[in-house]
């Protein structure tokens, strides 16, 4: 079974979104961004499901700690948020709104628990034009 880590600052919805996924999920939660990069430094995870606007770490600086680390840069992250559109600059794997329907959230995760060698990992790479004609550059 997958584990995922629900990461919110509301308790009520953080205990409605685990009883919701946990039929299908290894559930973890965390109360805030500070409590869920602890956690991840020191326990195996698939995914991360976190809110955005959080006291302390939000789910945004989260988001970038988890890309930035090269040991966690793959893991899919979907970011929840009642704004109406996502925030720039900051690197998910899907950006949902809130209040959430739980068909849609437990689709999205599974779609991203497929592996995928396409995933962004977070770290730059340089790409230099490909030549055909297969001189030096």
């Amino acid at each position: 079974m997958k584990r995922i880590l629900l990461v919110d600052d509301d308790l009520a919805a953080l205990e409605s979104l685990a009883a919701a996924l946990s039929g299908e999920f290894l559930v973890a939660t965390a109360s805030d961004g500070g409590s869920a990069w602890r956690y991840l430094k020191h326990t195996d995870v698939d995914i991360v499901i976190t809110d955005l606007r959080m006291p302390g770490m939000s789910g945004g600086v989260l988001c970038e700690k988890i890309r930035d680390d090269v040991t966690l840069a793959s893991m899919p992250v979907i970011l929840v948020s009642g704004e109406y559109s996502p925030p720039a600059f900051v690197r998910y794997d899907c950006y949902l709104r809130k209040p959430l329907n739980i068909g849609q959230l437990v689709a999205v995760t599974r779609r991203l628990l497929v592996p995928d060698p396409h995933r962004a990992t977070g770290a730059m790479q340089s790409r230099a034009p490909k030549s055909n004609d297969g001189a030096d550059e």
